[in-house]
């Protein structure tokens, strides 16, 4: 059984589910404006979560659980982060020196400098991006960004391309609407 939103105003405009049909029917009609917000708050009544204390989306009075919850301290990595960062090190590498070679800086042996410094990851270059959020505008920018620093975009790893940029990263961080850009 299928159940589309329900949505309330002075026009009321009810999807019912069908028990013959997975689709829903629609039923349109005018309710006053009190039974339509009766009927909202029936709805995110019957939604609201089961374990709620107070059976609806209200707050209640609870005791304190037995085991107090723990906050891991940020003074160093979490073990989990660090077995990632082990395997996510070593793949960073060749992108970064194919990246450094193509950048043609004057007096640098890129592929010397980061394999030399490839058994070691405190001093191996950690590349980070982060993205903004805010809008249409910023996920723009962002996936724009982030497509010109892909090696696998057409173009991006040619003369004055950042392209690789992407590969060499340890992490990638977006914020707001543009972390709901899936990148793959």
């Amino acid at each position: 059984m299928h159940l589309s939103p329900v949505v309330i105003s002075a026009t009321v405009v009810c999807a019912v589910a069908s028990c013959a049909s997975a689709e829903p029917v629609l039923v349109r009609g005018r309710l006053p404006l009190e039974d339509s917000y009766a009927a909202l708050v029936r709805d995110v009544n019957r939604r609201a979560l089961p374990n709620s204390p107070s059976g609806g989306y209200a707050p209640a009075v609870v005791p304190c659980p037995a085991n107090k919850p723990t906050i891991r301290s940020a003074s160093s990595l979490s073990p989990s982060e660090v077995d990632w960062l082990k395997l996510r090190r070593k793949a960073t590498v060749d992108p970064m020196i194919d990246f450094l070679k193509r950048a043609g800086i004057p007096n640098f042996d890129a592929e010397r400098y980061i394999r030399a410094a490839a058994n070691n990851i405190s001093v191996l270059p950690n590349i980070a991006i982060a993205a903004s959020g805010g809008g249409y505008r910023a996920l723009m920018n962002g996936a724009g960004f982030v497509a010109a620093a892909d090696s696998r975009t057409a173009g991006s790893a040619g003369k004055g391309g950042i392209g690789g940029l992407l590969q060499s990263s340890t992490y990638l961080y977006a914020a707001s609407v543009f972390s709901d850009l899936e990148l793959g």
